[in-house]
């Protein structure tokens, strides 16, 4: 494996990870709570269920190498959005509190 596919691979697996240990957090927590939390925020409510099964098989999908150019593009939207929640949650950890 040369340097480049595995670069590329580490950053596979790792955002693939990470995406998925955050919307596993949204489904232990519940979805309704999530609902309340997106809403909280000024986002729809209906919203955290569409973002909670993107990180959920997106994450899967990213690690395993499936569609990695489709589920990059439905994780875009989430990784703009961290910009703008980065004062929001900065103080806490990964997963939250």
């Amino acid at each position: 494996m040369h340097s480049q596919e595995f670069g590329a691979f580490l950053l596979r697996i790792v955002t693939g990870f990470i995406f998925f240990a955050h919307g596993w957090v949204k489904w232990q927590r519940g979805l309704e709570a999530a609902a309340d939390s997106f809403a909280a925020m000024g986002l729809p409510g209906w919203l955290a269920y569409i973002v909670t099964m993107v990180e959920l098989a997106g994450g899967w999908a990213m690690m395993l190498g499936l569609g990695t150019r489709p589920i990059a593009a439905a994780f875009d939207p989430a990784l703009g959005s961290v910009k703008a929640k980065a004062p929001i949650h900065s103080p806490v950890a990964i997963f939250g509190k």
